[in-house]
């Protein structure tokens, strides 16, 4: 039985099969992690306001204290949209077998993925002292995550029609170019 590393001159090798499923699960492990890590009280509104002023007023010196808290209102919903968007992204791509095609079941559990990782993300939140969770936020995250799905399944459909026509045309050119009478005996 071959051990999982080889030894030898090689020895840092893993093998093929190993290493595509880690090169297609590492990104949606890793964007999971940094979402983990959003959730942390590193990423308070109270934390990140202080640096969102820092650069608003640097690009704006007039911009009123009620503008900015809806800028970074603005911006931290932005942030669960498109962080979720990322998200359904790489979950997509571990459990697909490549952008070949779009399958409801896959775009389902793409989504349940992203609803139990915006779940656990809220309550964690919940946990924390300088945080907290909100149900509307997970409808933010699902929004992002919808959203991807979405144009991921536009422009597979679209992708594969496209090849489709292609087809039908190249074959319709072959059969004009071939003789379609034959000559008489």
């Amino acid at each position: 039985m071959p051990y999982p590393l080889q030894i030898g001159r090689n020895s840092a090798r893993l093998p093929k099969n190993l290493q595509f499923q880690l090169f297609r699960w590492f990104p949606a492990l890793a964007w999971t992690a940094v979402i983990a890590w959003f959730s942390s009280a590193t990423f308070a509104a109270s934390e990140t306001g202080g640096v969102l002023e820092w650069v608003l007023k640097g690009l704006w010196p007039t911009l009123s204290a009620g503008h900015l808290d809806f800028l970074h209102t603005l911006l931290r919903k932005g942030a669960h949209v498109t962080a979720y968007a990322i998200l359904s992204l790489c979950w997509f791509q571990a459990l697909s077998p490549g952008f070949k095609l779009w399958q409801p079941a896959l775009v389902l559990r793409v989504l349940l993925i992203c609803l139990s990782v915006a779940c656990w993300d809220e309550y964690h939140q919940s946990l924390q002292p300088s945080r907290t969770g909100s149900i509307w936020d997970v409808g933010w995250d699902m929004s992002g995550a919808l959203g991807q799905q979405t144009l991921l399944a536009l422009w597979l459909t679209g992708r594969k029609k496209t090849r489709t026509v292609m087809a039908e045309q190249l074959q319709a050119s072959d059969q004009a170019e071939s003789p379609t009478t034959s000559l008489p005996a």
